[in-house]
This record gives structure tokens, sequence and C-alpha cells, in this order.
């Protein structure tokens, strides 16, 4: 039998998760540097025995439902060589104590799978290993005052290529959240370009319900903060710059690494020094910053681990809510869409092929493009999907 190596632990792609699910025949669970757990690919994920693994899966959000609340791994992933003594996971472990914290655990097979090895004083049992949120309550789709309404934009970029965007329709309303999904190369990136400014359509409209300078209006959060921020400015020094395109004073800086949950010493740091998480925490924090009334996250958490990945999404539910934003959330996971956007459009070779109310859709899609989509999630097929390449003619 072919041997298979999936990682789990993965700043890179959120959906090796389920890729490890379905294809892995043994897994590892590394944490900074350490190795947490192994075992057979179908029961590591089923019954984790060390808690940042349990951590991990309950982290991935579920396809078939929006919870109220993701679950989320508090902290961050030290650094190998800043620990010094105990486990690892210490710091971030809800059941550690004293003795967690002074001494390392061996990798040792105990508990309920026999098969399983974990680095861990005190492991999950069997029924400990499952946390279940409860589903969001059902909400009827509202109308809300339309804040920008997109009419029939054309971008072609060479006389040559296929349009990136053919004829492309869609409203946001005011408070909205609204989803784009679509594979790469789908114009969904182009249209959030084109709605901030950075791209020209060449045909269509874009409405704003409100004036004032593009500023004002829309902001982005890329997918990689890493190239999305300065490496040589402070993150209190890209915070004010960011501020002052917004007309607003430099002594909200403070409030703004508060509004995203980062301590206010982090304004000396810069980008090098934070974690991967805590890098998107301040470009979404720079983003607020010129106080836009529509934020566009075009992939924000796609190059995020799985349980930094839930610390994120609940951050962005959690502005919106406070701060009354509309929201553009761009993505190619419909799991992801599912906890974000109550409104969805489905993009494909430039076009709009199905778009309506995010519970509907993924529960039963109506295109075969959004029934592929379906299909295609790794360790997540359902009755309801298309097996990939069943396309309509």
């Amino acid at each position: 039998m072919l041997a298979s190596l999936v990682r789990v632990n993965t700043e890179e792609d959120r959906r090796e998760v389920g890729v490890a699910r379905e294809r892995a025949d043994r897994i590892l669970v590394m944490y900074a540097g350490r190795l947490m757990e192994s075992g057979d690919g179908q029961s590591v994920f089923v019954s984790p025995q060390h808690p940042y693994t349990a951590g991990l899966r309950n982290s991935d959000p579920p396809i078939d439902r929006r919870v109220a609340r993701l679950p989320a791994v508090a902290g961050s992933v030290p650094r190998p060589w800043d620990i010094t003594a105990g486990c690892a996971f210490a710091p971030r472990c809800e059941r550690a104590d004293h003795h967690c914290f002074e001494f390392e655990p061996a990798l040792s097979g105990v508990g309920f799978e026999p098969t399983t090895l974990v680095a861990c004083w005190k492991p999950l049992a069997a029924d400990e290993a499952r946390v279940v949120e409860p589903a969001a309550p059902a909400s009827e789709i509202e109308h809300p005052t339309p804040l920008v309404t997109i009419t029939q934009l054309v971008k072609q970029f060479t006389r040559d290529a296929p349009p990136a965007l053919n004829s492309v329709s869609m409203v946001i309303g005011v408070g909205e959240a609204v989803g784009i999904v679509g594979e790469s190369g789908s114009g969904k990136t182009t249209l959030a370009r084109i709605l901030i400014g950075l791209e020209t359509a060449d045909s269509g409209t874009v409405d704003w319900a409100v004036g004032g300078a593009p500023a004002t209006r829309a902001q982005i959060v890329f997918q990689d903060p890493t190239s999305a921020l300065n490496p040589s400015m402070t993150i209190g020094a890209a915070l004010i710059e960011a501020l002052r395109a917004g007309g607003r004073d430099r002594s909200e800086m403070p409030d703004l690494l508060d509004l995203v949950g980062l301590p206010v010493e982090y304004a000396r740091r810069r980008p090098s020094s934070l974690s991967g998480g805590e890098q998107q925490r301040v470009a979404i924090a720079r983003a607020l910053a010129p106080n836009p009334t529509l934020l566009i996250c075009d992939e924000p958490v796609s190059s995020l681990d799985v349980s930094v990945q839930a610390q994120i999404l609940n951050l962005l539910n959690d502005l919106v809510e406070r701060l009354g934003l509309a929201l553009l959330f761009i993505t190619h996971d419909l799991a992801v869409v599912r906890q974000m956007a109550r409104r969805v459009y489905v993009m494909s070779n430039g076009s709009v092929v199905e778009s309506g109310d995010t519970e509907a859709i993924l529960t039963a899609p109506q295109h075969a493009y959004t029934r592929t989509l379906f299909a295609s999630v790794p360790g997540r097929r359902t009755g309801n999907a298309a097996p990939p390449g069943e396309l309509d003619e």
C-alpha cells in the first residue's frame, strides 16, 4: 500500500486537514517543532487524544451548518526555541497543571486508542474529544438598503484572453455580509480590485449609496498579511498612516489594536516578529482605520492554520456586528462562507452562475458548477454533492 504523509498543522492550506482525513494512512500532528500525536488516519481526528489535535479538528468549520461561534484554540504557536521546559502546548491548554508546565511528556501509547501515540500528561478520554457547537439560529434574509450596486461589469485584460469579468451584477446592502465563492481565475479578486479602485472596468457601473473619498467607502484585507504589511514600518506607524489617510487622529491607534485583540505594546513591533494570525489582525486594523462602510476580505484566512483561522473568522463576525460594517467575503471554501455570509454569489469563468441565500444554496445547489465545488471539498462530501466532473451539458 502506498504510504501517505500529509501535513495537518500548516499555514499554507487549511484544506489539508480534510485531505489528511480522506487520504492519509497515518497522521502525525506536530506543534512548535514537537510531535504531539500520531496514529491511524481513520482515528486521529475521529477520536483525538491530544488537546491540540482536538482543537485543530474542532476549529475546522462544518460545511453542513452555520454555528453560533467557531471553537478556537486561544493564543498562538510559540517559536520552538522559546520553550524552555514542560509541554509546548501547556500555555494554551485548558487541562494543563503545574506538572505540564515543568516536565515535557514523552510520546507513548496510552489512552483508549491502542494504535495511537500521544505526548500528553492528561490525554483526552473518548467522551471528551468532541466539542459540538450549537447551530446558529435560523434567520430570514433581510433586504437592507443597497450600499453598492454593481451592474453588468466587464473586464478583459488582454484582447485574446477571455474576460476576467463577464457582465457581473450584484448588490451589497448596508451592514450586510455577502460572500463570493469560486475557484482561482473565476474573477473574484478582479471584482474586489475594481471596488477599491485598483482596477477599472471596461464597461458597466459601480454605484455607491455613500459619498466621500474611496477610502471611506471600501477597504480590503488581502490573503497574505506578510506581503501586505511594510516590513520596515512598526505596527504603530502603519496604523497611524492609515488613520491619517482616513482623516482620523493618531491618538486612536491604541484603540485600533484593542479592537482586533492585540495589546498596545505591539505598536513598537515590526511584522516579522508577529505570527501569521497576529499579522492578519494588524491588516484588519489597518483596513478599519479609515472608517470604511464596506470591508472586503479576499481569502483572508486561506494562509492560516485552522485554529488561527477560527480566531480570525470569529473576530470578523464580531467586528461586522459591532461596527455595523458591510462585509464582502471572498473565498474558495464553502464551509468558511457558510460561517460568514447570509447571501452568496458563486462565480465561474468571470460570471455569476448562482446566487441567493447561503443556507439554501449550500443545502441544495442548483447549478452544476456549485454542486461540483461542493463535491470537491476534501473530507466533506455529502449526498447533496455531485461527483467531481459530473457537469450538466
